[in-house]
């Protein structure tokens, strides 16, 4: 007998799965599938699919790390950023609880100064929370090889600065306003707001029927109090004041805290009374009046809650011109040399954050850092800057070097620093052994 012709060669694998493997290949030659991708059919499709393909190109592995970057950096930047102010905020308001939380303070005073305040904070928040987030983000790319891997397919090493400068030239130019216009203003509003406080303050303390003698040298006795704690109505008022070469003593029926008027003083409005002096050459002096107003000193207190905001700091840039040509036209050259330096610091503070870009790129990237050596470096960096920033100012208010010198000192030594640093850092080969 003839033999009779078997099944085609690829459906015998063995045993079961002969007959499965039979099964899926008519099924795959069926459909187009032969253990291959799929044929078109259509000339057009095959063209279709080509210019697809040609629409969505690979992604650039340098545009991906950028992207990765700036989502590293800007993430841990803004926690940092709502961290420290809240910090700041903190500490000061516990500087000031003896101010913020006195007899005539209130809940909405206190938010009030405490957003005013967000501005001052700002310059010194900003800065610190790019550099921590810059060493933090470049660390953990530097700690994952993906800054080895960029230097791989032949990208220059000075591309990781693309990022961090971009970032920085825009904290730039959100600085400028802060720095010239928002910190100046809210300072003001501050000690406008600060000397109302402390006055009502220093009016809701004098208790009735004790000798109130918070202010040194000024004896405040009243027999009984009407009205709201910040500005109270007394009746059977005495008041007196030992300061100065003419003590005096007066005696009123009734009296009235004024929490307006000049700024270093709190006015008490007095009716029916008399005055009791003694002049230096020993005269008395004694005098009845209907009315009178009596103003009592509180400059000491003024000062202890607003020693944060020096003379100049509260103007604008304007302001500090104007005050510049008074001060010049009066012969007053220290005071001159005061406002230029002020105008030089505001404006080196504007190039802290491209400064700190310079600095943090290498300071990260040169070795593998963990979290703790990167809050360990920002804390070390920022230390250094604070310290210099000091120092210089110091030499600049002491004279003893000019202005633009004094302001720009600590620019100048982070731009330093961060140039050794790259030195070392295109000089120093990676980890694995091979160049950048």
């Amino acid at each position: 007998m003839p033999d009779r012709p078997g099944p085609p060669p690829q459906a015998y694998s063995g045993g079961i799965g002969s007959g499965i493997n039979a099964a899926r290949l008519r099924r795959a030659r069926a459909t187009g599938y032969a253990g291959r991708a799929p044929v078109p059919h259509d000339r057009d499709e095959v063209v279709v699919r080509a210019a697809g393909r040609a629409r969505h190109p690979p992604p650039d592995p340098a545009v991906t790390l950028h992207r990765q970057l700036l989502r590293e950096i800007a993430v841990p930047m803004a926690l940092a950023l709502a961290l420290v102010c809240e910090l700041l905020a903190v500490m000061q308001v516990l500087q000031m609880n003896g101010v913020l939380f006195g007899a005539g303070s209130d809940a909405a005073g206190v938010l009030r100064i405490t957003a005013l305040l967000l501005p001052h904070f700002a310059v010194t928040a900003l800065p610190l929370s790019f550099l921590l987030a810059l060493l933090l983000g470049i660390g953990r790319l530097a700690e994952d090889n993906e800054l080895l891997a960029l230097s791989a397919l032949g990208r220059s090493p000075n591309a990781r600065y693309l990022v961090p400068l971009l970032m920085s030239a825009v904290l730039a130019a959100a600085m400028h306003p802060i720095v010239a216009i928002a910190e100046p203003r809210g300072l003001h509003a501050i000690h406008r707001l600060l000397n109302a406080l402390v006055k009502r303050n220093v009016a809701g303390n004098i208790q009735p029927g004790v000798l109130n003698e918070e202010i040194t040298d000024l004896t405040v006795y009243v027999g009984t109090r009407e009205g709201p704690a910040g500005t109270p109505r007394w009746r059977n008022v005495l008041v007196r004041d030992g300061r100065g070469n003419d003590p005096y003593l007066v005696l009123a029926r009734r009296g009235r805290a004024d929490i307006g008027g000049a700024e270093d003083s709190l006015q008490v409005d007095m009716q029916d009374g008399e005055l009791h002096r003694t002049d230096p050459s020993g005269a008395y002096t004694r005098a009845r009046f209907e009315s009178a107003s009596l103003a009592l000193g509180i400059v000491s207190f003024l000062r202890r809650s607003q020693n944060f905001i020096g003379p100049t700091e509260e103007m604008t840039s304007d302001e500090l011109a104007r005050a510049r040509a008074d001060a010049e036209r009066a012969g007053d050259r220290s005071a001159a040399r005061l406002v230029e330096l002020r105008r030089h610091s505001r404006r080196a503070a504007v190039f802290v954050c491209p400064a700190f870009a310079l600095l943090g790129v290498p300071l990260a990237a040169g070795r593998r850092t963990t979290r703790a050596r990167s809050y360990a470096a920002t804390l070390a960096a920022f230390a250094g800057y604070h310290v210099v920033l000091v120092f210089a100012r110091g030499l600049g208010e002491a004279q003893r070097v000019p202005p633009i010198v004094a302001a720009w000192a600590p620019i100048a030594a982070a731009l330093l620093v961060a140039a050794v640093l790259y030195v070392r850092l295109r000089r120093s080969p990676p980890p694995d052994g091979s160049m950048r």
